[in-house]
């Protein structure tokens, strides 16, 4: 089969909550720099704060989903540093979902807001997720026969559902499946 490539682009509300984190970091660096005294503790302490607040920002970036790929058997999911590959023969069901099909959530390892939605979360409904989202109104909950649970965020939900449906034939994406957590 060919590969089957889909974008993993941020929603209008994740790219404004990422240009305000980023000048909130920006504010916070000045802020720091501005008020730094002389004393050589004082700019070691404000060097290593920098170098904290800057490498988190750095990694958030360079770790978010780039895109989806379905190539030789797997689903690819593609991040700026690195990349996730899941086996389609393991996936047991494959369904979009929305906020109330999850649950309440909390983020137990991972960036919520900042170019995405990606790392550990836990949902009440599903158990332990790991996410891969840039477009929260655009999500996909992966089943695997393993019970690992993905979310995904392709930019061509019904695209990306039909290219797995012709991969796994047995595997409707369309119906709704029993989550076992």
């Amino acid at each position: 089969m060919e590969m089957k490539r889909f974008t993993a682009s941020m929603d209008r509300s994740t790219r404004i909550l990422t240009v305000i984190i980023c000048l909130i970091i920006m504010a916070s660096m000045l802020s720091l720099f501005l008020t730094l005294g002389d004393s050589p503790e004082q700019r070691v302490i404000a060097g290593f704060a920098a170098i904290l607040i800057l490498g988190s920002l750095v990694a958030a970036y360079a770790f978010h989903p780039r895109s989806y790929r379905i190539e030789g058997g797997k689903l690819i999911i593609q991040k700026g540093i690195g990349r996730k590959e899941i086996q389609l023969n393991g996936i047991s069901a494959v369904r979009e979902v929305n906020k109330n099909d999850l649950g309440k959530g909390v983020r137990t390892f991972g960036v919520g807001g900042l170019f995405g939605y990606f790392g550990k979360f836990y949902f009440s409904k599903v158990g332990t997720v790991t996410a891969y989202v840039t477009h929260p109104g655009k999500t996909i909950l992966i089943t695997t026969q393993a019970h690992q649970y993905y979310l995904i965020s392709p930019g061509d939900t019904l695209g990306f559902m039909n290219s797995i449906h012709e991969e796994l034939p047995a595997l409707h994406p369309f119906t709704e499946t029993t989550i076992v957590p």
